[in-house]
């Protein structure tokens, strides 16, 4: 091995050409944010605050829409996995007691308990009014530009593959919350 080749020590000379910016796209898959962004036209604004209004009452919607912050929010949420925590067999909204089941796990929060008073019908089911909440609470977010304390789309992203936030967010405010009032 004494005539083996070696490496070169010395670097190839540097080049004084001038170098040519490439710009490159990183693919990144989008957040739960970006997605509510995405979504979030002045058109769909102003029909959920529309539905929000019908839903709420004008008197809550009116206090809610300009009092609203993340402390909210986050009550909004935990009344929204009290209320998926309930034994579906005891949290039927076409009885009393599963009513009164379903009004006991929402009521710290008046947003919770207008949603089940004034839009949950005997043939809904909890998770509806659960999905309801927490759209709710993330079209308020994104109304006041609180999305990224926002815990309603924290708690709704970490229970739905990313791909389908989007589809979710729109079944919602577009099916559930226009067709009851």
């Amino acid at each position: 091995m004494l005539n083996a080749p070696v490496a070169s020590r010395r670097r190839a000379p540097r080049s004084d050409a001038p170098h040519q910016e490439v710009g490159v796209l990183i693919a990144h898959t989008p957040s739960a944010i970006d997605v509510v962004q995405e979504l979030a036209t002045e058109g769909w604004r102003q029909a959920m605050a529309h539905r929000l209004t019908m839903h709420l009452g004008d008197q809550l919607w009116a206090e809610v829409d300009q009092t609203w912050h993340p402390a909210r929010c986050k009550r909004l949420a935990k009344a929204a996995r009290n209320l998926r925590k309930l034994n579906p067999s005891l949290s039927s909204l076409d009885t009393v007691l599963g009513r009164q089941n379903v009004r006991r796990a929402v009521n710290r929060t008046a947003v919770g308990a207008a949603l089940v008073d004034r839009v949950a019908t005997a043939d809904t089911q909890a998770e509806a009014v659960v999905l309801a909440m927490r759209v709710t609470g993330i079209a308020l977010c994104e109304f006041r530009g609180w999305l990224t304390h926002c815990q309603c789309l924290k708690d709704l992203a970490d229970e739905t593959v990313p791909a389908h936030l989007r589809a979710k967010i729109l079944e919602v405010s577009d099916g559930y919350l226009t067709r009851a009032g």
